[in-house]
């Protein structure tokens, strides 16, 4: 299919595409995929010679996750302490709250004893009077 706007036009064919130039062409699985053209290596598996070569092999992929575990379980173990931390002082300030409210209500019991009375006599006062 040609050009139907001319390649002088300034603006796209029908359909909204363009020619293909090297600019946007999709990139050749041969190609770099960097601008500094080096390739990724990859390394084929080779095969195991021997039990002690199997063993190390197994050792190091072992030892690698037993760190990554215990790598976390120390992230964990820290987040952990520090969430103790800020729930003891949480707890400390609610204790030392109620404690003052405590001691107040105690100070506070013989008038609140004495006001009691005083409302209780009051109430058999009147009731005596209604008979």
């Amino acid at each position: 299919m040609a050009n139907v706007l001319g390649p002088d036009s300034g603006s796209e064919p029908e359909g909204g595409v363009g020619p293909i130039t090297p600019a946007t062409a999709p990139p050749s699985a041969d190609a770099p995929s960097d601008g500094e053209g080096a390739q990724m290596e990859i390394h084929k598996p080779k095969p195991v010679h021997g039990w002690r070569e199997f063993l190390k092999e197994y050792g190091i992929i072992v030892l690698g996750v037993l760190t990554a575990l215990a790598l976390e379980q120390a992230v964990e173990w820290l987040h952990w302490r520090h969430m103790v931390q800020e729930h003891r002082v949480a707890l400390r300030k609610e204790v030392e709250g109620i404690y003052t409210s405590m001691l107040t209500r105690a100070d506070l019991q013989d008038c609140v004893d004495a006001r009691l009375s005083i409302v209780y006599c009051n109430r058999i006062s009147v009731s005596i009077r209604s008979r």
